[in-house]
């Protein structure tokens, strides 16, 4: 076997690729560049060289060139489809810019086809793509990066008959990459409450209050709320009651404020009752402006019920402003 020095083999693969660009092979050369030895080829480099072509030549940087697809985007389908011949994944770069041409182009197939290939087993939904595999079954090809969910979320905002599959994609990238707040407000803006509340117990030391609070100012849905302040197989609370109701109604979120409490309210005094022994988080002054608040806002039994379970539980006969700020749950385990 003839060694072929790695300088002299880059000077070979430019010069053919450069020289197929020169004959206009645009086809031929994106995919000579995307099997090229050694990854020779597949970069940057080789992506900025089309777009240069593109606006120098066809004065266009996206589209069609004489009925024919775009040369960028025939790299992008050769270079994915082949990266599981590599024994490394397309950097986090390539795969950028890779999403970001498939996008401009409208192939939205294309993109979800590229991000979900690396996926076991082999045909599979994109739904069930998303949901239930473990990261520990895939093979990489691509890399991830925020940037890449962001830009899908991105194109779903303009493109709103495909945001749910937009949602979807990008929540699997923001998943793999660890970043588990912006996978959650995917799930919320999909109105997914059940895979919401498995995903936050599944991470449930990657969230906090102020977390939560966050995602409801971006996704203000009452069964949402309704769900994060109950507990779920036996376990605490996501997200204190009390301080949902201070935040939404100190964020002129009122209407979702008091939608909560009207379905509150109807549960009873027994269930405001176990909303409140299980919320560790509020004060005793904290509970006195809730009930204030729902004073103020017409929901006068709720108001009295809570300050009625507030001086049963610390076992007093009244409770005023100059109350030191006391925990409830210490009253009732104390």
């Amino acid at each position: 076997m003839v060694f072929i020095p790695p300088q002299l083999l880059h000077m070979d693969m430019n010069y053919l690729f450069n020289e197929l660009i020169s004959l206009g092979e645009y086809e031929k050369a994106a995919g000579y560049a995307a099997n090229s030895p050694r990854r020779i080829l597949r970069n940057i480099g080789t992506v900025n060289t089309f777009k240069v072509i593109l606006l120098s030549v066809f004065k266009v940087s996206v589209g069609k060139i004489r009925g024919k697809p775009l040369p960028l985007l025939l790299f992008f389908e050769a270079l994915f489809i082949t990266s599981h011949a590599f024994r490394r994944p397309v950097d986090a770069a390539l795969t950028l810019e890779g999403i970001k041409c498939g996008l401009s182009e409208k192939r939205l197939d294309l993109v979800i086809n590229w991000v979900t290939q690396e996926r076991l087993p082999g045909s599979i939904s994109l739904v069930h793509t998303i949901s239930g595999i473990s990261p520990h079954d895939i093979i990489r090809k691509l890399t991830f990066s925020e940037e890449a969910g962001d830009v899908i979320c991105d194109y779903g905002e303009q493109d709103t008959y495909n945001k749910a599959k937009c949602l979807a994609l990008a929540q699997m990238i923001y998943r793999e990459c660890g970043l588990h707040r912006k996978a959650l407000l995917c799930l919320c803006k999909q109105g997914q409450t059940h895979r919401v509340m498995e995903y936050i117990q599944q991470f449930v030391k990657d969230f906090t209050s102020d977390d939560l609070l966050q995602l409801l100012m971006s996704c203000p849905q009452v069964e949402l709320i309704q769900c994060l302040i109950k507990e779920l197989n036996e376990k605490q609370p996501s997200l204190s009651f009390g301080l949902a109701i201070l935040h939404l109604f100190s964020v002129d979120m009122k209407k979702i404020g008091i939608k909560l409490l009207q379905e509150i309210n109807k549960g009873g005094k027994g269930a405001v009752e176990s909303l409140m022994i299980n919320d560790s988080f509020c004060s005793i002054e904290m509970w006195q402006e809730v009930a204030s608040i729902c004073l103020q806002n017409g929901f006068d039994k709720l108001s009295n019920d809570i300050m009625s379970i507030l001086r049963s539980q610390a076992a007093v006969t009244e409770i005023s402003e100059e109350d030191d700020a006391v925990n409830l749950m210490e009253h009732v385990f104390w």
